[in-house]
């Protein structure tokens, strides 16, 4: 069929790179997988593109999920632009490097929203595009509802785009996002950046992802610190991009 076609097409596109669920595989803290893109897109233009996706089940009621992106992207050249997506119907609210949605429609029983934190790049551009009824690329209404109100909402709605402040040929983003129930009083979840020389991660609750910089395979002797970032109790920690082997963990 073409929707068959379309995905095996697709996975002829795709490379699996890496993946993990656990600690306990039943009701796992991380759920980890990371892609090479880089086929999927136009050879003219890309070189490289890696997308590494850690979801966390926190165990948390007020803040049950997390999702951590991380995207390495490398242009065939520093000219060609680079934008981070997230694609909603609701319209986003933004301040600085934070976007938030809500959905809060009783008639269908929905009241949740979906905050996400922009760590990096520094100094990005952020901004929203778009609005009911229309659907905005590359500066350019393509909508095509043809006047059917459900459609229209479905078909169209709101981007968040996501630009480093100066162009170059390697580009590395990373966003950390949660949900929560709309109208929750709780503050926003608290996403904070760690980084060193190889690792590019993420410290919120109780847990800590990091991933290679480089998007290489990291299979020599390195250092990490893991935060203490809730008062001296357990840090799960999840390192990625480290090679199969056996190591010596002191």
């Amino acid at each position: 069929t073409e929707y068959e076609d379309h995905f095996s097409d697709v996975n002829l596109r795709t490379i699996t790179e890496g993946t993990y669920i656990g600690p306990n595989e039943m009701t796992p803290a991380f759920s980890y997988i990371k892609g090479d893109l880089t086929k999927a897109y136009n050879a003219k233009k890309m070189d490289e593109y890696d997308r590494a996706m850690v979801f966390m089940d926190t165990f948390n009621e007020t803040y049950p999920g997390v999702l951590i992106t991380f995207d390495r992207v490398v242009s065939t050249k520093e000219g060609f632009p680079k934008t981070w997506l997230l694609q909603a119907v609701a319209e986003p609210t933004i301040e600085g490097n934070k976007m938030w949605f809500k959905n809060s429609d009783t008639n269908e029983k929905c009241g949740g929203k979906l905050v996400n934190t922009v760590l990096y790049p520094e100094n990005a551009q952020v901004s929203k595009v778009g609005g009911i009824g229309k659907f905005i690329s590359e500066g350019k209404d393509r909508a095509t509802s043809g006047g059917n109100a459900t459609e229209e909402i479905y078909s169209s709605g709101w981007r968040c785009e996501v630009k480093p402040s100066a162009p170059a040929k390697e580009d590395l983003f990373l966003n950390a996002m949660f949900v929560a129930d709309a109208d929750t009083t709780a503050p926003d979840l608290e996403m904070t950046k760690i980084e060193d020389e190889q690792f590019m991660g993420v410290v919120t609750l109780d847990r800590q992802v990091m991933f290679s910089k480089s998007g290489n395979f990291i299979d020599k002797e390195f250092t990490v610190e893991v935060k203490d970032n809730n008062g001296g109790n357990n840090m799960l920690t999840l390192l990625t991009d480290i090679a199969p082997g056996k190591w010596n963990i002191s």
